[in-house]
């Protein structure tokens, strides 16, 4: 359950459904309606738009009804209202610019959420798990894929499955962080960690997507392995493409920040201070891009710099509860509308590759990132177990699915399997993480 959400009792539990049913048996029969008012056409589009914040409120009370998180509910409303989603999802362009200006606010918030004394105090240790523990994650996961698929005999190229495997590494704590807010732990920086290494790998996965659909897209030359794949990922064409990014993204970041830091100093009018912030976000990010740096990056480090203070507790209040209430949701709807029912037929293979995902690769990334880390600041082996189970696969793999896999021949079926993984961590390791911390002792009494 969402920190603030009321438990209902099974006669509130039951109102709540039959409200449910009804209401969306109403909103189907208006949208039925207005669809078929062809001379109209516009009205679809606007119908299109408006219907994203409603599932998104409607994922959220489901929520608040079952145990299951909101992002699984709105990929579930996202499905089963999909034809009135298609003015937006037919829009390859369009669907691309959403989905990247959502991932936009979604990592700004990410950065103005982790506090910079605490990422600085525990600065290595997030910087392994989150980068070399992505790095393994995605090979692994890309490794695995490569393996079932050639026992398959699936159409899966090299580029697409390594590509797959970028966009997985991103972790996502959103769904995990109302658990965490239920239990104690006897060591903080764990909780620090797991935060924070989902702010850090979010930037990492985006740029490894970027350089990956160039591979996919056969603008690095088609790699014949997966060996063969990484190794374009380390050429000095590459590297000096991905120090740029990381120079300019840093750079863009830093003066971003600045500027707020002047804004904050001398601005008066706290009303316009939330479209500042997004306009600064949206400036830092379209400047880097521009000057071939990493505009998630500068988004991220503007945000992770940057802290309002007390005067400003609305404004972050505000923004919290956009990304928390519709961004995210509003990703995950659109999401649940690419989804095809061709996901159903390959219920198996996804299973099975979120099964390797979360109980095989999961472990093994996070003692490869943390074991160096282990006895040291009291971080104990069974911390690094805990971490084991923090590993939701959230919202910016489902923005990069979202924006890359519709351009891709063989896209469907690489999207399809994200989808079941995403649907899996959601689902799965919320419900195990509570029994976990207890059973490793990390819980204070």
């Amino acid at each position: 359950m969402r920190k603030g959400a009321n438990k209902l009792n099974k006669q509130e539990q039951f109102q709540s459904i039959a409200s449910f049913i009804l209401e969306i048996g109403v909103l189907y029969t208006v949208i039925f309606f207005v669809r078929h008012q062809f001379e109209y056409p516009n009205v679809a589009m606007y119908i299109a738009v408006a219907m994203v914040p409603i599932l998104a409120f409607y994922a959220h009370r489901l929520e608040n009804t079952f145990r299951i998180p909101f992002f699984v509910w709105a990929i579930v409303l996202g499905s089963l209202f999909r034809d009135s989603l298609m003015p937006i999802i037919e829009n390859i362009s369009a669907l691309t610019w959403l989905t990247t200006f959502l991932g936009i606010l979604i990592i700004f918030g990410g950065g103005l959420e982790v506090k910079f004394k605490q990422f600085r105090k525990l600065l290595f240790p997030i910087l392994s798990i989150a980068i070399i523990g992505a790095l393994i994650t995605s090979f692994l996961f890309s490794a695995s894929l490569a393996g079932v698929s050639s026992l398959l005999g699936l159409p899966l190229t090299i580029g697409t499955i390594g590509l797959l495997g970028a966009m997985l590494c991103a972790t996502d704590p959103a769904a995990i962080l109302p658990t965490l807010e239920t239990i104690k732990l006897k060591n903080p920086d764990t909780k620090t960690i797991a935060i924070s290494e989902s702010a850090v790998n979010d930037v990492l996965a985006t740029i490894m997507t970027v350089v990956f659909a160039g591979i996919a897209l056969n603008a690095h030359g088609a790699p014949t392995s997966l060996i063969d794949l990484y190794k374009h990922l380390f050429t000095l064409e590459v590297l000096g493409d991905f120090g740029k990014e990381i120079i300019v993204g840093v750079g863009i970041g830093f003066i971003s920040y600045h500027l707020l830091q002047i804004w904050k100093k001398y601005g008066e009018v706290k009303r316009a201070s939330f479209p500042f912030l997004i306009g600064v976000a949206l400036t830092s990010f379209a400047l880097s891009s521009l000057w071939g740096g990493s505009g998630y990056l500068a988004t991220f480090i503007t945000g992770l710099l940057f802290e309002l203070g007390h005067g400003y507790h609305k404004v972050e209040e505000f923004f919290v509860n956009l990304v928390d209430g519709f961004v995210k949701p509003a990703v995950f709807v659109i999401l649940g509308a690419l989804i095809l029912p061709s996901f159903w037929g390959f219920a198996g293979l996804g299973i099975l590759m979120s099964i390797l995902f979360m109980f095989l690769i999961r472990p093994l990334a996070v003692f490869g990132g943390l074991a160096w880390f282990v006895g040291r600041k009291n971080f104990q082996f069974r911390d690094l177990l805990f971490l084991d189970a923090v590993r939701e696969t959230g919202v910016i793999p489902a923005v990069l699915l979202v924006s890359y896999m519709p351009v891709l021949p063989d896209g469907e079926l690489a999207f399809n399997i994200g989808a079941w993984v995403i649907v899996a961590t959601l689902i799965v390791l919320p419900l195990i993480t509570k029994w976990w911390a207890t059973k490793l002792r990390v819980v204070a009494t």
